[in-house]
């Protein structure tokens, strides 16, 4: 498996503006279509718009737009293609966040109409959903890493160690998904923004990438793990058959070849599964997996057959791996 660059559907979310998350501006706002006054108007008749409220809100929406601009930055950063580290650093997003709702408190405590305190309510919500998306693009960023660090075990043929990566990077991004949950049940509650110059829908279709690519790389660590296993079996077996232990490594390579049989017929059906970008990816893990499924039929053979004093036969069946070994994928 190669590293890539992760989630390249995230940056649309975060191109979000939340200046506009006025209902529409107070000229606006305050008059219907006709230019008479509307129900805010009514609701708000006896009291006056309190300053240091505008103030507060406003202060509130520019600490809003910091918090994704500075997403943005962390996530270009950080799973750039030369990037070694997908961790995101918060401590820039967290300030923004803390000082919007620092802003978003003081508005609360000194709005005098509707309007201001529907303004609050709208700004508390963008406030949440910024936070519940820091803390998904913290969980991918995490088992991003996972992933990578079971690639390194791999290139040294450490696959037990691989295996109990993807097993951490799966519990991660299981994390991640149910982040992501909580992200769709805070659109629910924003509605369809009208007036608030949010883009939901884009932000949404975003959401919607997400999702997908979650699932997609669930799929990565469910067949990854049984072929790391597999693979971790089958160096184990081979050392048992050079040291001319038959029967150990024949029962060995039987477990091998149950692992790999998992892990290809796993690839195998998560190329219809995944998206575009991880469809390569599947279709050259299925070769690889099926590749060592074969080589672990004829060892497990040549195994059998040397454990029954068939040693010609072995030594056949064993080149014949040997030749399978040395075929390329993708």
């Amino acid at each position: 498996m190669e590293r890539r660059r992760y989630l390249t559907g995230a940056g649309t979310i975060l191109t979000l503006g939340v200046s506009g998350c006025t209902g529409g501006g107070s000229e606006e706002s305050d008059k219907s279509e006709d230019g008479s006054a509307g129900s805010d108007d009514a609701n708000d008749s006896d009291a006056t718009t309190n300053p240091d409220a505008t103030e507060a809100l406003e202060a509130a929406r520019e600490d809003l737009n910091e918090a994704l601009d500075l997403i943005l930055e962390e996530i270009d950063t950080a799973w750039a293609y030369s990037s070694t580290d997908a961790s995101i650093s918060t401590a820039g997003v967290e300030a923004a966040l803390g000082s919007a709702n620092t802003s978003i408190e003081e508005a609360n405590e000194t709005a005098t109409t509707d309007t201001q305190r529907e303004q609050v309510a709208e700004l508390e919500l963008v406030a949440e959903f910024i936070d519940q998306f820091l803390n998904a693009i913290i969980s991918l960023g995490e088992g991003i890493n996972q992933i990578s660090t079971a690639i390194s075990y791999e290139n040294n043929s450490r696959y037990e160690d691989a295996a109990d990566s993807l097993s951490d990077a799966r519990a991660t991004f299981e994390e991640a998904n149910s982040q992501v949950d909580e992200m769709d049940a805070t659109f629910a509650e924003l509605g369809d923004g009208t007036g608030t110059g949010i883009d939901y829908a884009e932000a949404e279709n975003a959401i919607d990438e997400m999702n997908e690519l979650i699932a997609g790389y669930l799929l990565v660590m469910e067949a990854g793990i049984p072929l790391d296993r597999g693979l971790a079996d089958y160096n184990t077996a081979y050392e048992a058959f050079q040291d001319e232990d038959y029967g150990t490594a024949a029962n060995i390579f039987a477990d091998a070849l149950e692992h790999l049989e998992e892990a290809e017929s796993m690839y195998r059906e998560g190329e219809e599964e995944v998206t575009q970008s991880l469809r390569d990816t599947f279709i050259t893990q299925t070769c690889y997996a099926g590749k060592y499924v074969e080589i672990t039929e004829l060892m497990l053979e040549a195994s059998e057959e040397a454990d029954a004093g068939n040693f010609d036969e072995a030594r056949s069946l064993a080149e014949e791996a040997n030749a399978v070994s040395i075929e390329t994928c993708g």
